[in-house]
């Protein structure tokens, strides 16, 4: 834009003077550059454990040109993949702060992959961007708790109760099995018969309980002999 000023001698009007003042706007020539990045990549990690609002980093850009710089964080283009119907990341705008919007789980999330943008306020507005990767780490369970994987999210232990008893320990990957205990005893008679044969002597029956004493009959046989006289 051109303005012009023209200055008259109020007494010598022939007396005047012409000034022009161009107006242009800043033009923006370059986009803010990061700081503390390597190989174009913002790398952290954070305990599954973490709670909501959990500041996982901080990052910050500069603009040579004096603009100021807002900044915003974005899930990464997945492919094909099945992309989360949440995404568990936001940014502060103003300071570029890196919170946790949700719990964490790493046998789910894994690594979290994410765009964060860095644009200034010149005109043009420019921006640059760079990756942004969460490695979430798993996080073992604690005594007295258990899980499938023997890591968070985890369950307490069973306790045995009433007259229940211990029957497997519990560990990192299972949980305390507790149950009944019963004993049972199982006696077995054996019968021994004793068979005596009808030739034995009364001596083989010694070792019995019970001794039957049998009557002995003595036969006597008497011959006679007629004797005839003729």
């Amino acid at each position: 834009h051109e303005l012009r000023i023209r200055v008259y001698d109020e007494e010598l009007p022939c007396l005047n003077g012409l000034m022009v003042v161009q107006l242009s706007r800043k033009v923006n020539l370059e986009p803010p550059s990061w700081q503390d990045l390597e190989l174009g990549v913002f790398s952290v990690a954070v305990e599954e454990t973490a709670p909501i609002e959990t500041v996982v980093a901080k990052v910050q850009a500069t603009d040579d040109e004096g603009f100021s710089v807002q900044y915003s964080i974005a899930p990464a283009k997945q492919g094909s993949r099945r992309r989360r119907n949440t995404f568990p990341l936001a940014i502060n705008p103003r300071t570029g702060v890196v919170t946790t919007t949700e719990l964490l789980d790493a046998e789910i999330m894994g690594v979290i992959s994410a765009v964060v943008t860095a644009e200034d306020a010149g005109v043009p507005p420019l921006a640059i961007n760079a990756s942004f990767l969460v490695n979430v780490t798993t996080v073992a369970c604690p005594a007295g708790f258990f899980s499938a994987t023997g890591t968070y999210p985890c369950q307490a232990w069973a306790e045995c109760t009433g007259n229940n008893v211990q029957l497997a320990a519990p560990s990192l990957t299972s949980d305390r099995v507790c149950g009944s205990s019963t004993s049972t005893t199982t006696s077995t008679s054996t019968t021994t018969t004793s068979f005596i044969s009808s030739s034995s002597s009364p001596s083989t029956n010694a070792s019995t309980s019970s001794t039957s004493s049998l009557p002995s009959t003595s036969s006597t046989t008497s011959t006679s002999t007629t004797s005839t006289t003729s």
